[in-house]
């Protein structure tokens, strides 16, 4: 296309006629033309049919395509630009050298036959996704053949479409089982959800597969098109109607799981009276666990820890400890260690449940016959912040 870039992009009717009067673009539209026209002519002769690809055009024709008319009203601005005709051509002939030649699809015919006489009948559910795969290779086939002309009568497909009726059939009878198991109390209930889905998810598969929705009557129908909202809403009004504001103790873990079923619902709302009251409840629940967390905190607070140590064989000190006071609210303790006897210098050493760690590693720089000492404290974690008790009395031990 060298040289008539100038025509790319032609906006103006002078452009346009311009592009018109000039012979070497118009003579460049025309070899376009007839290159492709005897391209097209050689690659489908083998056929003895006639194949269109949207370009069996006269020269005029696709000069006017190209750089439309002198006229505005006859789509002057919606022409091609010599860039876009080259995609187009590029395409056109990419596909016509890609055709396959007669003895080639001959032997496609016969290896599709073959396949399809060697699926054994009658048809089973395990034999399904073989045959469908097999129909999928059938259907491409045929697409292709009456793109190229090719005479594919001697394709077994009909044999094929047997078979795949087996499968239908096959279908629809899981459909019918599904169904009945789900409707054998004459009424669907909430906890049957899931079987509804996967129900449903085999109707839509059988229409998908066979373009057929006849099956969609009677039972199959009500599984269907059956909503579960009024059910989904009368359960969460029933989860907040059994709480008792007044229980002792209140039931927090309830009220979460109402809250959990409410929001779950979407966009959908339960009745003013019960949203009223799950407020309410959540109200009293979120005064409870304040008070809860204040206790758990002064207990944590209360706490007092005496620390001791034990050296045993092989640089191992055990520190052990002793807790007086509420401890079912910890969430655990904290280790802290350090090499000077004042109350600084202390370093974090590990946390746990227990009321005792093994401390077998320590500093390379800390000399053999230096004294360690170790304290702890116990903390209770709440909405992410810790809150920890006083720090214990000191234990200590020379290290070997």
């Amino acid at each position: 296309l060298a040289g008539y870039a100038k025509y790319d992009a032609v906006l103006t009717l002078d452009d346009r006629e311009a592009a018109q009067a000039d012979n070497a673009y118009t003579a460049k539209i025309a070899e376009y033309t007839v290159e492709l026209k005897l391209l097209i002519d050689a690659k489908v002769a083998r056929y003895g049919a006639t194949f269109d690809v949207d370009f069996d055009i006269s020269a005029d024709d696709l000069k006017a395509k190209l750089i439309g008319t002198a006229n505005k009203n006859d789509g002057l601005y919606a022409a091609y630009t010599l860039d876009e005709m080259k995609a187009i051509y590029d395409e056109a002939v990419k596909t016509v050298n890609g055709l396959k030649s007669t003895a080639a699809l001959d032997a496609e015919v016969a290896t599709l036959n073959t396949a399809i006489l060697a699926v054994k009948v009658p048809v089973t559910a395990e034999s399904k996704t073989a045959i469908l795969a097999l129909q999928s290779k059938v259907d491409a086939f045929k697409e292709y053949a009456a793109f190229v002309g090719y005479d594919a009568t001697a394709l077994r497909d009909s044999l094929l479409a047997t078979l795949v009726s087996g499968i239908k059939t096959i279908d629809a009878e899981a459909i019918t089982e599904a169904v009945a198991a789900i409707m054998k109390d004459g009424k669907i209930t909430l906890d049957e959800k899931a079987a509804v889905e996967a129900a449903c998810g085999l109707i839509d598969a059988y229409i998908e597969n066979y373009g057929d929705d006849a099956i969609v009557t009677g039972d199959v129908e009500t599984v269907y098109e059956f909503d579960f909202t009024n059910l989904e809403v009368a359960a969460v009004e029933t989860m907040i109607a059994k709480i008792d504001p007044t229980a002792k103790p209140l039931d927090v873990e309830a009220i979460k799981a109402a809250r959990e079923a409410y929001d779950a619902l979407g966009e959908t709302t339960i009745s003013a009276e019960m949203y009223a009251k799950l407020l309410s409840l959540e109200t009293l629940a979120a005064e409870l666990e304040e008070t809860e967390a204040d206790k758990a905190i002064n207990a944590v607070q209360s706490l007092k820890i005496k620390t001791t140590t034990k050296l045993y064989k092989g640089k191992k000190i055990k520190v052990n400890w002793t807790v007086k006071g509420d401890t079912s609210a910890i969430d655990g303790y904290r280790i802290y260690v350090s090499t000077k006897k004042t109350n600084s210098g202390y370093k974090y050493l590990a946390k746990t449940t227990k009321k005792y760690i093994n401390h077998t590693s320590i500093k390379k720089n800390v000399k053999k016959g230096t004294r360690v000492y170790y304290r702890v404290r116990a903390y209770v974690e709440i909405d992410g912040q810790r809150y920890f008790s006083d720090y214990s009395t000191v234990g200590n031990r020379i290290w070997k």
